[in-house]
């Protein structure tokens, strides 16, 4: 008993002298301990503190405790005397006497304007490529003097030992010269020589390479048509960003998978998917590449092109292959998107612009949709999403094509309320969710026990690989992410019953 309370008693001392503000909540979000950097934060003492919920202390139709779920991350807390509180909110899951339980973290956030994850990597991306730049020339003229004299010293050594050991150097030097040619395409200053490219020629020609280079577990599927839009691009570059595209594929298969090369021309004129994909409103080319592989964690996604960044430390890379893909589309004029989920696969969009279209000046507002647009006439469409900023945006477009909505946040709330109302007609939900239910697991569960109940799946990474059977054997359909709105509106329109299509 002496040495319980003496843990405890270290326990609560540790807590209390921590910079970080620690509550420690049980399993319906109540807050058993603060320590005292928690209760200055809040305003409050942390004796207070005990016995309310989270939740409860926040401002806001977010709840605090969805932080791990939504990926928000900064919160607003009400203080009782003076105005809310901005504190930035981690949750950690543990356990307590065998109950679930969870260590939140409160800190204050940095001084500085909440920005999108995508633009905060472009940031990073655009600051490491402006030194790597700069390093890169310092480093190419030493290159070429070390270069120089060893093959001037080559040239006048007689002694065969020591031409070997010339040679060697040598081979380093140009090696070196190698990797910092592709810091150079990461950074965008390589010597491009872009014409008009018929893309889909491209991957027909890479693709056989790559068959011989992936070896027969690699299933590679190609729907890359020849004679879409051309874009202005290095063709041989292009053929080197597919190898480096296929071999990440290939490492994050080690047991072997399926592969998709998916070419599209696309229209980029709304406010929403210009966001989505940092992208000027114009014209493009998209090229999905798309594995079903072993996928990445958030945080392998928010380094995955920087330079040197790799994640086979027992294996071959340099970590320069994403980094010169980036370099490569963004100095063509293009942009790059990453979605990406462990388990799941990845999914790669290149996007360049048609060298025939010059992009719009404004873009689409986001105002009434235009008349041409199939309208929902009323009819109500559950949407399922565990992410809340993507889930409230996907309300709002619906609501824009004259549907009623009701919104899920997984599989099982989705489940109670078709079992509560006889109202929905489409279910249009995310593939991967929290829970027991994905959204394949989700629409084989609809089609047995609602069948009136009509589903449409979106997904932003790599769903198009191979469309999975569902449980009934039937297959289902993807949006992929990001979508446009007469996408979304047309693929609802044709779920639509009888009763609202007149």
């Amino acid at each position: 008993m002496t040495h319980d309370m003496t843990s405890v008693a270290i326990l609560d001392a540790l807590l209390q002298v921590m910079e970080q503000g620690v509550l420690i909540v049980d399993e319906t979000q109540r807050i058993l301990l603060a320590n005292a950097t928690a209760a200055r934060l809040l305003g409050r003492r942390s004796d207070d503190l005990a016995g309310h919920r989270i939740d409860d202390l926040a401002v806001g139709d977010v709840p605090v405790s969805s932080a791990a779920d939504t990926g928000r991350t900064q919160f607003d807390f009400q203080q009782p005397a003076g105005a809310p509180v901005r504190l930035h909110v981690t949750i950690r899951s543990t356990s307590l006497d065998g109950k679930p339980a969870g260590i939140v973290l409160l800190t204050e956030p940095r001084r500085q304007p909440d920005r999108d994850p995508a633009f905060e990597r472009t940031l990073r991306l655009d600051a490491i490529g402006q030194m790597a730049g700069g390093l890169s020339h310092d480093f190419n003229n030493m290159l070429t003097i070390i270069i120089g004299n060893l093959e001037l010293a080559e040239m006048r050594i007689a002694d065969e030992k020591t031409r070997v050991f010339v040679h060697n150097a040598l081979d380093a030097a140009e090696t070196g010269a190698g990797l910092i040619a592709r810091l150079l395409m990461f950074a965008r200053r390589s010597a491009l020589q872009p014409e008009p490219t018929d893309l889909g020629r491209v991957c027909r020609k890479a693709h056989d390479l790559l068959k011989r280079m992936l070896g027969p577990r690699v299933s590679i599927r190609l729907d890359c048509p020849i004679g879409l839009g051309r874009v202005m691009v290095d063709p041989v570059q292009m053929e080197t960003a597919l190898v480096n595209l296929a071999i990440n594929a290939r490492d994050a298969m080690p047991d072997g998978g399926n592969l998709l090369f998916k070419l599209a021309e696309i229209d980029i004129d709304d406010t929403y998917m210009a966001q989505e994909t940092d992208v000027v409103p114009g014209k493009y080319l998209r090229l999905l590449v798309s594995d079903d592989g072993e996928g990445m964690t958030p945080e392998t996604q928010r380094h995955a092109f920087e330079p040197f960044f790799t994640t086979k430390a027992a294996r071959e890379g340099t970590g320069l292959g994403l980094a010169m893909v980036h370099g490569f589309v963004r100095q063509s004029g293009g942009q790059v998107t990453l979605y990406s989920e462990p388990g799941m696969g990845t999914s790669f969009g290149l996007y360049f612009p048609l060298s025939n279209a010059e992009p719009d000046s404004k873009p689409e507002s986001t105002g009434p949709v235009p008349l041409d647009l199939p309208s929902g006439r009323g009819a109500c469409v559950l949407v399922v999403e565990d992410n809340a900023k993507v889930r409230r945006n996907a309300l709002e477009r619906l609501h824009a094509l004259d549907y009623r909505t009701v919104a899920a946040a997984n599989g099982e709330e989705a489940l109670r309320v078709l079992s509560d109302r006889s109202d929905i007609d489409i279910v249009f939900s995310d593939i991967v969710m929290p829970g027991e239910f994905s959204g394949y697991d989700l629409a084989a569960k609809i089609r047995k026990d609602f069948p009136k109940v009509a589903v449409l799946l979106t997904s932003g990474y790599a769903s198009d690989v191979v469309r999975r059977a569902l449980r009934n054997g039937d297959w289902s359909e993807v949006l992929h992410k990001p979508y446009r709105q007469r996408e979304l509106a047309e693929r609802l329109a044709a779920l639509l019953p009888p009763a609202f299509r007149t």
